[in-house]
């Protein structure tokens, strides 16, 4: 998985991360973790 920092984190070093596809974000402090959103079918 290919993760990026949010553009609304700002500098500091405790951000959001989202998943390059957008399916899931995490916390940079615990990326063990993350919230996973269901991707819709193709065609929907």
């Amino acid at each position: 998985m290919e993760w990026r920092k949010s553009s609304r984190s700002g500098n500091q070093s405790d951000c959001v991360e989202l998943r390059r596809d957008l399916s899931a974000v995490r916390d940079s402090k615990n990326p063990d973790t993350a919230l996973t959103f269901p991707r819709p079918p193709c065609g929907t």
